[in-house]
């Protein structure tokens, strides 16, 4: 069962990236760019009710590392940076079909 924040960030990656991404990998290994990682992080603040830097997504990439950052208490507690997999078990075919679905979502 998902949490309400990582609800929230499934949403708001399918709701911009018309796709959804697994939790350990890269947004930027899925493909999504910085204008959509920007409007991501908008529609996060508004649903989570919350600031936050939009610098959390370069030191948490993927779902589950922001989704545990998202979940503290305080930003302001440190947290090692989250290593990304890079998708692990991941073919280089379905690296490329997942882009190919974002790039045609965008067009």
């Amino acid at each position: 069962m998902r949490s309400d924040i990582d609800t929230a960030i499934v949403e708001a990656i399918r709701n911009h990236a018309g796709t959804e991404i697994p939790a350990d990998l890269s947004f930027f290994v899925a493909g999504l760019t910085s204008s959509v990682i920007a409007t991501i992080h908008t529609e996060l603040q508004e649903r989570l009710g919350r600031k936050f830097p939009i610098a959390v997504f370069f030191r948490y990439p993927t779902r589950s590392a922001l989704g545990r950052f998202l979940a503290e208490d305080s930003a302001t507690t440190p947290d090692p940076p989250a290593v990304a997999t890079g998708g692990a078990g991941w073919t280089p075919r379905t690296r490329r079909d997942l882009r190919a679905q974002l790039w045609q979502r965008k067009g």
